[in-house]
Formats: C-alpha cells, structure tokens, sequence
C-alpha cells in the first residue's frame, strides 16, 4: 500500500497559523511514481528560514528535562 503523510505549520495543530513550512513523509512509493512526485516538488523545496525553524519546533517539541519543557506544556495545554 502506498502511503502519504502531509504536515503543514501554517494548519498546524500548535496555532502556528500563518508561517509556511511543512513535510511530507512518503511510505512504499512506486519508483516511477515516487521519480514524477520528487519532480513535481523540487520547484517549491524552499520555504522560508523561518518557516524552517518553525516546522523544526513543531516535529521537535521540548522534552521533560529541558529549559523550556514546563512553559511549552503550558502553553500547548491552552491550545
């Protein structure tokens, strides 16, 4: 089965409406399939820095231990 996983930060879950960025994560593709999907994309592989940054925070939220851990539980639970 062939399977395709969108994110975008500007629908995102976490309010961060507005920035552009996001992935697509890409499961048992066909190869020819896959070569026309990697052409149709190479055009707009380049959001914006902060765009970037953003997605990064989003796939990458604080971990129990770090600095920003209990403010970032806050701030999501109101969201």
């Amino acid at each position: 089965m062939e399977l395709c996983s969108f994110h975008s930060c500007s629908k995102g879950y976490m309010g961060e409406c507005g920035l552009r960025g996001g992935y697509v994560e890409v499961l048992n593709m066909h190869p020819d399939v896959f070569k026309h999907f990697k052409k149709m994309i190479s055009a707009k592989l380049c959001p914006t820095v902060l765009g970037q940054i953003v997605m990064d925070c989003v796939a990458n939220p604080p971990k129990p231990g770090d600095p920003s851990y209990n403010l970032w539980i806050k701030v999501s639970l109101l969201n």
